[in-house]
């Protein structure tokens, strides 16, 4: 459950950051349509909350709230290296832990 709820706070902070333009023209091939951009903050908010609520559940809330502010932590570290090294890389880790959770 952990990794799900660091996998999640990573996809939400991903989210956030692509909804600025500069971290969209670094991440993404071509620019998004304007509805997706407008989806992605609340969708970032969701995962992030969602994680949270993964965590309290399963370790209890006061354990639960301070491994998801390490997760946000960790997370938000992971991704802001693969911005500054190498942008278009910034999904791979989503895309590895989809395919070995499948």
């Amino acid at each position: 459950m952990n990794l799900a709820a660091l996998l999640l706070t990573y996809a939400g902070l991903l989210a956030l950051a692509l909804t600025r333009s500069p971290y969209r023209r670094a991440v993404l091939p071509r620019e998004p349509a304007p509805t997706l951009v407008r989806l992605l903050p609340p969708c970032g908010w969701l995962l992030l909350v969602v994680s949270a609520c993964l965590l309290g559940s399963n370790l209890g809330w006061p354990l639960g709230l301070v491994t998801w502010c390490a997760d946000i932590a960790g997370g938000g570290f992971a991704l802001i290296m693969l911005l500054a090294w190498h942008p278009r890389l910034t999904p791979l880790p989503l895309a590895l832990a989809a395919g070995l959770l499948l």
